[in-house]
């Protein structure tokens, strides 16, 4: 798909990185991410990606806003407290940029779905807090060849990892 003039506009920082230019933003407006988890990494994660310009983004998580996630989940307010993350994400994600489809998913990940809701997504996200549901999302990812980033904080350290299936 080819950019748009607003697009053209709106990206131009990035377009103008040496590297990346129209070719590589045509890629990520064609690509589509899913978000496992839209907690304090996950919010983060879908701020950038949506100013970013990617084309379709998913988010999945069936949480409610509780005020102890109001000090690291950006996208949530005191006014938010009992509404469920990912409409309020959307909400705020869709008037950040209008071009990027955003999809919704209040519902939990499990073994009997994980596979249908990452299927044909080009990366996975995981940005979960809970372990036994980041390795039905690391199995489903490796059943549908989709590489996954994990992302993971304890206390003052970070992690990030790739992982990319091998075909």
């Amino acid at each position: 798909m080819p950019l748009s003039k607003h697009e053209l506009d709106l990206y131009s920082r990035q377009l103008s990185v040496s590297g990346w230019g129209v070719e590589g933003q045509e890629r990520l407006k064609a690509a589509h991410v899913f978000v496992a988890g839209i907690g304090g990494l996950g919010c983060a994660a879908v701020v950038y990606l949506t100013c970013a310009g990617v084309g379709k983004i998913t988010i999945c998580d069936s949480d409610q806003v509780e005020r102890s996630n109001l000090n690291r989940q950006f996208l949530y307010g005191m006014q938010d407290i009992g509404r469920l993350k990912v409409e309020l994400a959307a909400e705020r994600l869709r008037a950040l940029n209008p071009l990027v489809e955003i999809a919704s998913l209040p519902i939990e990940i499990d073994r009997s779905n994980a596979v249908g809701l990452i299927a044909g997504s080009t990366v996975v996200i995981d940005g979960l807090d809970n372990l036994e549901t980041r390795v039905v999302v690391s199995r489903a990812c490796m059943a549908e060849h989709v590489p996954l980033v994990y992302g993971a904080v304890s206390e003052f350290t970070g992690h990030v990892s790739f992982l990319n299936p091998p075909d």
